[in-house]
């Protein structure tokens, strides 16, 4: 099947039907007032996709990432390429498939018309499109009542008007499904960087805050550089399930770290989290790794014995042998041979201190505490073998002798 007409035929054909009257009409807000509009029918071959629809703009990096034979602005360069659109009907159909849209349409008519741009681009509707054309090219005769299709006609306008109609249609809900969150976190990041928009022209547009747009698109560049630190750049669909693993990220990392150090750590042990190989539901931990992330850092050095880094002057002297924060840590968790004994590390001491929260508040924590010390000794001494490891273990006797000594003189 054609996806489009010629430019020439197609702007043609609806010049002909601009400002004809119909029997039957449509209301549209646009360009600040609610207009009506006159239904017309088309060939379903006649209009094209939409290519900077902002439903698909996420869908189109992710085409991208997979054909990199293909140009960076091959959705963007000409509007009325033939392969672009193509390709823009092959991510739409995996969208139908994804929401069951085909299933709707199976059963019913097409309710609403489509909404055209003056030059036949498809600015409301470009997947009820796909899905009537991929009918038609399954049965012609089962499913001939999408042909002739219904659309309205705009009249000319800027981008930015077509963009105020986009988001005031897509607030509505009938059967267009919701956006994914990388695919809205994306429309919102490509309207800044398209049309040079500001964070109150975009909460404005999509009603919203304004912090709620700078969370969005900080959550896509925090999935943007995990993706492509796991060498898959561009490939959302990874990431599709994880919105609360983002937004947790974004929430806690700029709100409880005083240091990029300790941020950029941080933020690599919640990708640990967010790859959980078992098919869990890690990435919930990641708000209690902020929580006990002194300790977790704590024991990475232990566990990995790591050493701090230490700065050094040109010449090569000391500079009062301070660490320089954490960057032995921020190696270290960077390295993915570490990742199993990270995700361990932080169910570990996450299940170990929510516990011992709840603990505390029952009147005999002490005594249980002492009970599990006991219990951890007696099972240390019956798990010795020639082959037990010996390192460190001098060191934590030591300590636990204090503890032991320091509850003696409680007692007493």
């Amino acid at each position: 099947m054609q996806l489009g007409y010629t430019y020439p035929k197609r702007t043609a054909h609806l010049k002909n039907l601009y400002g004809v009257p119909a029997k039957r009409t449509y209301d549209v807000r646009f360009q600040g007032k609610l207009q009506n509009f006159s239904i017309h029918n088309v060939p379903i071959e006649l209009p094209k996709y939409r290519l900077n629809n902002g439903r698909t703009l996420a869908a189109q990096a992710q085409y991208l990432a997979k054909h990199p034979d293909l140009p960076h602005d091959f959705f963007k360069k000409d509007l009325e390429l033939e392969a672009a659109q193509y390709a823009q009907h092959e991510i739409l159909v995996k969208m139908l498939h994804e929401k069951k849209l085909l299933d709707f349409f199976r059963k019913n008519e097409q309710e609403q018309p489509l909404i055209l741009s003056h030059d036949g681009f498809v600015i409301n509707g470009n997947r009820r499109l796909c899905a009537m054309r991929t009918l038609l090219a399954e049965d012609k005769e089962k499913f001939k009542r999408f042909e002739p299709l219904d659309i309205v006609i705009l009249p000319p306008a800027t981008e930015e008007e077509i963009d105020d109609l986009e988001a005031e249609l897509q607030i509505h809900q009938d059967i267009k499904a919701d956006y994914t969150w990388t695919a809205r976190a994306f429309l919102y990041k490509w309207r800044k960087i398209e049309h040079n928009y500001t964070d109150e022209d975009i909460a404005r547009r999509y009603k919203l805050g304004k912090g709620e747009v700078r969370e969005w698109i900080q959550m896509l560049e925090f999935a943007d550089r995990y993706l492509e630190s796991r060498d898959k750049s561009g490939q959302y669909e990874e990431v599709e399930a994880d919105e609360y693993a983002f937004r947790q990220l974004y929430r806690n990392r700029s709100k409880l770290f005083k240091t990029e150090g300790q941020r950029n750590v941080f933020e690599q042990i919640s990708y640990c989290l967010i790859d959980d190989p078992e098919g869990g539901r890690l990435y919930e931990k990641i708000p209690s790794a902020a929580k006990y992330f002194d300790k977790i850092v704590a024991r990475l050095r232990e566990e990995l014995q790591l050493q701090p880094f230490v700065v050094k002057s040109t010449d090569g002297d000391l500079l009062g042998g301070l660490p320089d924060e954490v960057s032995d840590v921020l190696v270290a968790v960077e390295d993915e041979k570490n990742s199993t004994k990270i995700r361990e590390i932080v169910i570990e001491i996450v299940e170990g201190e929510t516990a011992r929260e709840k603990e505390q508040k029952r009147t005999d924590f002490v005594l249980a505490q002492v009970r599990k010390a006991s219990t951890a000794l007696i099972e240390a001494l019956n798990g010795i073998s020639e082959s037990t490891d010996k390192t460190g273990i001098a060191n934590q006797l030591v300590s636990i002798s204090k503890s032991v000594e320091q509850l003696r003189k409680w007692l007493r």
